[in-house]
């Protein structure tokens, strides 16, 4: 009976493979299924070798010999055959979720082969002209992937809406959104679809991996490095902080308790100690955090003054000090106005509003610095678990969640790594200009987030928003109401048109999107 289940099992193993086919590469596919089905042959030998049962007869020796070159080369034929059946079904007609997988994945093998030899084939048309336009090369190659891409994308609709109960049907759209169309919002959306539809132990480790190399892969970004970095000084900022607090504390009651008639010395002897430990910890804090961020002119100035006021090294402390001003006066000076993302990131100056990128939470804040809430005079409680809208006028508030979705779920990416001019509403209702870097990102291989580092501009300039439907002033700035002599509260009651304010708003509108 075990030698039945043997060999059965063996060719039942070799006949999901070939009707799976899991591989991606093609030469993989024809190596294991050689493996596979040898394996299964020898097993058939096997059991006529127990079956015959004479150790003197040779014939189940050449048997084996004989029969693997033929078992390998019908193993290939079955592949091909297996590949060129589910290339030519419709994809209607598929009647399996695997098949479905298998037929987006020739899809995606036959992209990658017919871009590598437009590449080829196009490098070698234009090695030839002396002034020829090498953006050919990749516009031809961007339109080959594009189209086959979308036939991948097309043929997984087509699955999951014939079999909307599959797991791994999901989890392979998830793959397709992460790995090749760069949507990882969509991608998100299937992976949470599959942990609805099963809870099964490998769809869950499935997921799992996928997660993690999209994760990866964002986080190997040059922005996403300096984002990890950022959060790491601020936890550093904090520890340090929370250390010396803690050291002060300690401080008050050893000499309290040195203060009385009959001080208790297991006492002061632990208190003692525990004044060393954190002395060390918020000392090593700031060290880390200004190997950090070197010119942070906040850490060089906390550091100075524990070090002036508790850590017993004024010299060095004043040292710090003169190294925050030879900084300050550094920036003053400089004609250049450094505007990288790392810059923004770490200035003192710049707000950051950390909010989900989880598609079921998108946009809800999820954590704010001290600047963000002294610019928009609200506290972090009453922040963070609201949805960014909220720091919005209308009529751009109603519309912000469609614009954000629209735009990531198509792949185009023009909210995000690029410095834009936005406005933004106070909790007066005022609104304000800001320049803001919006980034996506991942902290320590999580859910994915973004971070908007805010800076306000434009201090003197005049704000305002007008509804495109009734022409009415919905918002404005403070400089607005004094500028036209309004009031909020009429722009509040809508008893403000912008044509009262503006006779030639048509004409000039008119003239600003013709771009002349």
């Amino acid at each position: 009976m075990t030698l039945i289940v043997a060999v059965m099992g063996s060719i039942a193993t070799s006949y999901s493979y070939v009707w799976t086919l899991p591989d991606f590469n093609i030469i993989t596919l024809y190596y294991r299924a050689s493996i596979f089905f040898s394996l299964s042959w020898t097993s058939v030998v096997y059991a006529v070798a127990v079956f015959l049962d004479n150790p003197d007869s040779s014939g189940p020796v050449y048997m084996l010999i004989a029969g693997i070159p033929l078992v390998v080369a019908g193993s290939c034929v079955l592949v091909m055959m297996r590949l060129e059946s589910i290339k030519k079904i419709p994809s209607g007609k598929l009647e399996h979720p695997y098949e479905v997988d298998l037929k987006c994945r020739l899809i995606l093998q036959l992209a990658q082969k017919e871009a590598r030899d437009a590449l080829i084939a196009t490098s070698i048309e234009l090695f030839e002209e002396d002034d020829a336009d090498r953006t050919v090369i990749s516009d031809k190659v961007s339109a080959i992937l594009y189209r086959r891409y979308t036939e991948a994308k097309q043929v997984m609709e087509i699955g999951i809406s014939k079999f909307p109960d599959s797991p791994y049907l999901h989890i392979r759209m998830g793959i397709l959104y992460f790995r090749y169309l760069h949507i990882n919002l969509n991608g998100y959306d299937h992976l949470f679809r599959a942990a609805d539809l099963s809870n099964r132990i490998d769809f869950d480790y499935l997921m799992y991996r996928t997660r993690r190399d999209c994760e990866r892969t964002i986080l190997e970004a040059e922005a996403n490095r300096d984002v990890v970095a950022f959060n790491r000084y601020q936890k550093c900022m904090k520890s340090g902080c929370d250390h010396e607090k803690e050291l002060t504390r300690i401080l008050m009651l050893f000499w309290g308790e040195l203060r009385q008639p009959s001080p208790d010395g297991d006492l002061l002897l632990t208190l003692a100690d525990s004044m060393t430990k954190n002395e060390l910890a918020a000392k090593a804090s700031y060290k880390e955090m200004l190997r950090i961020h070197s010119k942070s002119i906040r850490g060089l100035i906390e550091y100075a003054k524990f070090l002036t006021e508790i850590g017993h090294d004024p010299v060095r402390g004043q040292r710090l000090l003169s190294r925050a001003k030879s900084v300050m006066d550094m920036r003053n000076r400089s004609l250049l106005v450094d505007k990288s993302f790392r810059s923004a990131l770490f200035s003192d100056q710049s707000a950051i509003i950390v909010m989900s990128g989880d598609s079921r939470t998108l946009g809800t804040i999820i954590n704010v610095n001290t600047v963000a809430e002294q610019l928009f005079e609200t506290p972090r409680s009453s922040l963070v678990g609201k949805h960014v809208d909220i720091l919005m006028p209308e009529p751009i508030a109603s519309k912000h969640d469609f614009i954000v979705r629209r735009n990531l779920t198509n792949g185009t990416k023009s909210l995000l790594d690029k410095r834009r001019l936005i406005i933004v509403m106070l909790r007066s209702g005022l609104i304000i200009d800001v320049i803001i870097f919006l980034k996506l990102y991942v902290e320590e291989l999580s859910t994915q987030s973004f971070l908007a580092v805010v800076t306000p501009c434009n201090p003197e300039s005049v704000q305002m928003v007008v509804d495109p439907r009734d022409g009415l002033v919905t918002a404005v700035s403070a400089t607005a109401l004094e500028f036209f002599n309004i009031t909020k509260e009429a722009v509040d009651a809508h008893e403000i048109g912008i044509r009262q304010l503006l006779p030639e708003y048509d004409e000039q509108k008119a003239t600003f999107m013709m771009g002349d």
